[in-house]
């Protein structure tokens, strides 16, 4: 799993850089998701966004923040999931890397 320690801030820092990632590209609702997205698998009341990541996949999001893979996933698509402690808190170290720190 990623932690968010300096470390492994720096990977993801790399990879949103590399990745291109504006504020339209940030997404929760796998309905939603175009190419070159980024989606957060968001574990809520009613849907779990984990349910969701092989459909994204396949739709051609570019990243994927989980807590936990699912199995089935081809080489390919491994490369293009992290695996998180905590979903909620990469989201919002995204915004703050897409949006700046506003505070």
């Amino acid at each position: 799993m990623t932690y968010f320690d300096s470390e492994n801030i720096n990977i993801v820092d790399d990879l949103l850089n590399r990745a291109c990632i504006d504020k339209t590209n940030i997404k929760t609702d796998s309905r939603q998701v175009l190419p070159g997205d980024v989606f957060f698998a968001v574990k809520g009341a009613v849907f779990d966004g984990h349910c969701y990541i092989c459909d994204v996949l396949k739709k051609g999001a570019r990243i994927v923040f989980c807590e936990k893979k699912p199995s089935g996933l081809t080489q390919e698509e491994l490369k293009r999931v992290i695996t998180v402690n905590d979903v909620r808190e990469a989201l919002g170290y995204t915004a703050k890397h897409v949006f700046g720190n506003p505070y």
